[in-house]
């Protein structure tokens, strides 16, 4: 195989960090796109689907989200290339209510349409909702504008199923059924109509016949969230559960990935890499993008991957750390603790709290359980079992090492 000359302009990184990775580049999962798969050939059969796909922050649910989304819009060998879906992919984050995702639902399946013919049936539909509707240049999206009046949308979210069936009707002699994903719901859950609503428009739209594959992403604890509103939304959901991806698939990313762009990388980096990233996609682009930038050749060793790491820390903690926990974490006393934890080594694995508290001063040993409760709170650290714990992700302790040297070094 012909390698980079290094002597040529870097190529783009293969890395996505801080982005859903895109399809071309997913890795892993491979039962979780089986039981994406099956379900999306359930509801091209005329079984609706209810999928709720959950797991920690970081693990990749918006990737996977967005590559069952790509098997129904794009042909690959995966799914018959004559099932394809419409597909509504809605970033709920910033939505405060029902109606604020009824809004982006609308705009999202409308946007999909194409054909002059079914846009006008579409547009005759959506009158009373709809503002405009802009055509943009040959292969670009709808650009689809609602109403903004309280009032003119006081009853989107009641007439949501109507829509979507009548949505359905428009475009049925061309898709075998339709997706719509809600990503990040971590917030609207916990809006006390929300567990009702879903219930609601699931029943509706399957009294309707309605081939709809529904997917809600979001953490596990926010299906709990929504169960305990609503015991019924626990019969409607399968739940799918991210984990860390194996050390396996992890080493397999890292050399699939750097060898896109003509980079050998050694085992030893591969692993180094891997065992940094604790199985977490979103650490994994991050590794893999610092190293990428740091390296000099057309090869990926341990050093590359060391000085990658370094500057990977930084990146990190500067994104995921900082603004969450320094901000959050005014006390003096918890910032000692973190720093006593990566005294010795800034890998410190297992933290249990006997020795922790065994090795710091007085009076930062008393404040030890409420800090404990607060990193579990923050997502900085997770409890492993009675007394133990451990660093979400392995750079954090790493990030708090170089902080400490730093700190030190300034005194």
């Amino acid at each position: 195989m012909s390698r980079a000359n290094p002597s040529q302009p870097k190529e783009n990184s293969p890395f996505t960090p801080g982005q859903p990775a895109p399809p071309e580049v997913f890795t892993g999962r491979t039962e979780e796109i089986k039981r994406l798969r099956r379900c999306i050939l359930q509801t091209a059969g005329g079984k609706p689907q209810a999928v709720f796909l959950c797991g920690e922050r970081g693990l990749g649910k918006s990737s996977l989200a967005r590559f069952g989304e790509f098997l129904v819009l794009q042909d690959n060998p995966m799914i018959p290339t004559d099932v394809k879906f419409m597909s509504a992919y809605n970033t709920c984050g910033a939505c405060k209510n029902v109606t604020d995702i009824c809004k982006i639902v609308v705009q999202n399946l409308t946007a999909e349409i194409s054909e002059e013919s079914r846009l006008e049936k579409a547009r005759k539909l959506l009158a009373r909702y709809i503002e405009d509707i802009t055509v943009p240049l040959p292969g670009f999206r709808l650009n689809v504008k609602l109403k903004r009046s309280p009032e003119e949308l006081a009853d989107l979210r009641l007439n949501l199923p109507d829509i979507i069936s009548d949505l359905w009707k428009i475009m049925q002699e061309k898709k075998k059924g339709i997706m719509i994903v809600l990503d990040e719901v971590n917030g609207i859950t916990s809006q006390p109509d929300f567990a009702n609503f879903i219930k609601s428009v699931w029943e509706d739209l399957g009294a309707r016949h309605v081939p709809v594959l529904l997917m809600l992403v979001g953490l596990e604890q926010r299906l709990t969230d929504l169960i305990e509103a609503n015991e019924s939304v626990g019969r409607i959901f399968d739940r799918i559960l991210l984990q860390p991806l194996s050390k396996d698939d992890v080493k397999s990313f890292f050399r699939k990935a750097f060898d896109r762009v003509n980079l050998c990388a050694t085992s030893e980096a591969e692993e180094f890499l891997a065992n940094l990233s604790g199985g977490y996609p979103v650490m994994m682009h991050e590794l893999g993008d610092a190293t990428f930038w740091e390296n000099t050749d057309d090869t990926v060793d341990k050093n590359d991957a060391l000085i990658g790491v370094v500057a990977a820390a930084q990146r990190v903690g500067e994104k995921y750390f900082s603004t969450q926990v320094y901000r959050e974490v005014q006390s003096d006393s918890y910032r000692r603790i973190l720093f006593h934890t990566v005294a010795e080594t800034a890998f410190p694995g297992e933290i249990k709290r006997s020795e922790l508290q065994e090795s710091l001063p007085g009076e930062d040993a008393k404040t030890l359980d409420n800090f404990f409760t607060r990193m579990v709170s923050l997502e900085v650290m997770r409890r492993k079992r009675l007394g133990v714990y451990e660093y979400t992700y392995p750079m954090f302790p790493l990030y708090l090492c170089l902080e400490r040297k730093i700190q030190e070094a300034a005194k």
